[in-house]
């Protein structure tokens, strides 16, 4: 499985397809996360913003193969560890950027609360700004495994069920974004 690993990062990697997610969420957290915000309300935008990241990265990895290379795959490691690898490194690419933009947010915010009442220790928030980023990236890779190949193979619709259900996930009731 670390080999599969190995070769599903090179391919992402070397790939350059995980550029417009990136741009897009360090664009996102410009607009959204600005210097003395309560640090709790940017690492709550921090964290929703990253679930429709997670689910692109999601669907670049599982799609970035040709077609000949990944039956090449398939045939000697099987059909099922291969995507599982491809999913794998979609999901920890997003962790990693959930990470590094939860130690920027809270380094950047203000900590204190929403009404700029009450002070909150940064390492505790941290915790928590990771915790919302881990599932944001968790619900997002959910997301973009089930709107990609094989579940979804035309791209006419995976795409706009894609952004459907990130939308969704967001904006329905006991979202954690």
């Amino acid at each position: 499985m670390t080999a599969l690993l190995r070769y599903q990062t090179a391919l992402l990697l070397r790939s350059q397809r995980w550029l417009p997610p990136v741009v897009l969420y360090a664009a996102a957290l410009g607009i959204g996360v600005q210097g003395g915000q309560p640090v709790l309300d940017s690492l709550g935008w921090a964290a929703a913003v990253l679930l429709p990241v997670a689910a692109w990265l999601v669907r670049i990895c599982v799609t970035g193969e040709p077609p000949a290379a990944r039956g090449c795959v398939s045939a000697a490691r099987g059909p099922a560890r291969s995507h599982l690898a491809a999913v794998l490194v979609g999901l920890a690419a997003a962790v990693v950027l959930g990470a590094v933009a939860t130690v920027v947010v809270t380094l950047i915010s203000d900590p204190v609360s929403t009404g700029h009442g009450t002070r909150v220790s940064p390492l505790p928030a941290a915790g928590a700004g990771l915790l919302a980023a881990l599932v944001c990236a968790l619900l997002g890779t959910a997301v973009g495994a089930l709107t990609a190949w094989p579940v979804l193979r035309s791209p006419g619709r995976a795409v706009p069920a894609l952004l459907l259900a990130a939308l969704l996930a967001l904006v329905a009731s006991g979202s954690p974004g």
